[in-house]
């Protein structure tokens, strides 16, 4: 029995640059949000600013 309870959580995900710069990203975000029911206003995908520094050295 699948029950679904209607919780307002706040969900972070930490993306790397290379997530982001996959084809299709945008898509896949959609799509699990779809699936998953969540409020996309409570999705919070974080970037670390390392992260993005090491993008750029390489």
């Amino acid at each position: 029995m699948e029950r679904k309870l209607h919780l307002n959580l706040r969900v972070a995900v930490n993306i790397s640059p290379i997530h982001i710069s996959t084809t299709g990203f945008v898509d896949m975000v959609r799509d699990v949000i779809a699936e998953t029911g969540i409020n996309p206003h409570l999705l919070e995908i974080e970037i670390t600013e390392m992260s993005m520094l090491d993008t750029q050295r390489t």
